[in-house]
């Protein structure tokens, strides 16, 4: 039986990090087809075994640096986030001279234990992820040290990423990011990236252009049963109720031109909007206040109880990123559930608008045009009578957004 070494950060991540969300879809869906021996490498968090077997995976955790198990912990406990925020501008701050790399200590310690799992047990494969260096260089190394390896790197995201904290010379930056770029070609027999980002590789150019290709986002899975959530007493009984769940910033994804439209239409005093996030609460509890029907600000829950809280909404929110290559893989964990969507942008070309505008309970609101224009939409949804589209019928319409279309690339690997 072929062996598999997957590189993420956390296992199993259940608060619900988008990127290792997927990631570990992924995984989970390698590991059932029964045709390979599946590790996973990540860093150990509170309370966490050092190896276990999960979900038909070997699971090996290490121990990250002092100072990353306390960012670590304020991660899975969801407490002190403002501290976390800063320790994390701290930390770029500090490794300025090892930039892009922000991490060079937990860098250092993820190569070491990587290459023991190799000599031990001789993986065919190893998976990466661009979510942080720290993935996607280890398995760069060991591709480069250990003969015969094949290395598929999956990026979430461009490489540069949102990593710059601060004005740094343009010249600086590009040359130490070109660095880790031609690093990664060299070493990568695949690399995955989402077909978000194929025109922007198409006009910037691509070096790696002959051993790319481009995926979707595999969020589209089968909804989970409910679980026992005392979050349910949020859901206001005969209301309208409109649920968003994701990151949340007034400069590159803003809730408050929707709240604003919403509480506009003639249905606002019906309306309860339920946010789980983080980032943006001042400015949306600030919007709260002109909104005639309730507004509900509340951070992250764990993922199980989330999705029963997509169950009993009636709409379910997306607010796109300013960035247009941006795609949320949220939206297709709403498709999966059959909920009415409605879903902002507000440049030309955007990614989500795309899918959206593709799912016959989908609402697309510009927010370049007009209010009136825009509120009129928002009505004319509200008044519609919405049905749960059947997740098969989901599945069938966008079936590259499935694990199973990664499993097929891992078949053609190994």
């Amino acid at each position: 039986m072929k062996k598999i070494l997957f590189l993420t950060r956390s296992y199993p991540e259940t608060f619900g990090s988008a990127t290792l969300l997927c990631m570990h879809r992924v995984m989970n869906c390698v590991a059932d087809s029964g045709r390979y021996e599946v590790h996973i490498l990540c860093m150990r968090y509170p309370d966490e075994a050092y190896e276990e077997e999960v979900n038909r995976v070997i699971v090996h955790r290490f121990n990250p640096t002092w100072w990353q198990a306390l960012r670590n912990r304020f991660h899975k406990t969801r407490k002190y986030n403002k501290l976390a925020r800063v320790m994390e501008v701290v930390s770029k701050t500090l490794t300025i001279p090892t930039f892009p790399r922000t991490e060079p200590l937990t860098d250092r310690k993820f190569t070491q234990t990587a290459r023991k799992l190799q000599r031990k047990y001789g993986f065919d494969l190893v998976v990466s992820e661009h979510h942080g260096l720290s993935t996607l260089l280890t398995g760069c190394r060991l591709m480069k040290e250990f003969e015969g390896l094949k290395h598929i790197a999956v990026l979430w995201d461009p490489v540069k990423g949102q990593m710059v904290t601060m004005k740094l010379p343009k010249n600086f930056t590009d040359h130490r990011i070109e660095n880790i770029e031609e690093f990664a070609a060299r070493y990568t027999t695949l690399q995955i990236s989402t077909l978000s980002m194929k025109a922007y590789h198409s006009e910037h150019g691509d070096i790696v252009a002959d051993h790319r290709i481009y995926l979707d986002i595999p969020s589209i899975l089968k909804p989970e049963a409910e679980v026992p959530t005392d979050k349910i007493s949020l859901i206001r009984e005969g209301g309208i109720n409109i649920v968003f769940s994701g990151l949340l910033s007034e400069y590159y994804r803003d809730a408050q031109p929707i709240i604003r439209l919403l509480g506009k239409t003639i249905f606002a005093s019906q309306i309860n909007m339920l946010f789980f996030s983080r980032g943006e609460k001042e400015a949306v509890e600030d919007a709260a206040k002109d909104f005639s029907g309730e507004i509900i600000y509340h951070d992250y829950i764990p993922l199980a109880e989330l999705h029963t809280m997509y169950r009993h909404a009636d709409y379910l929110l997306n607010v796109s990123h300013i960035n247009a290559n941006m795609v949320p893989s949220k939206i297709f964990e709403y498709m999966s559930y059959g909920k009415p969507i409605i879903s902002t942008y507000v440049t030309d070309g955007d990614s989500a608008e795309k899918y959206v505008s593709r799912y016959s309970e989908g609402l697309c609101i510009d927010l370049k045009k007009s209010d009136d224009e825009n509120v009129s939409s928002l009505e004319d949804f509200l008044k519609k009578e919405h049905k749960i589209v059947p997740f098969e019928e989901v599945k069938a319409e966008y079936k590259d957004n499935t694990p199973e279309r990664y499993l097929e690339v891992i078949k053609e690997m190994i």
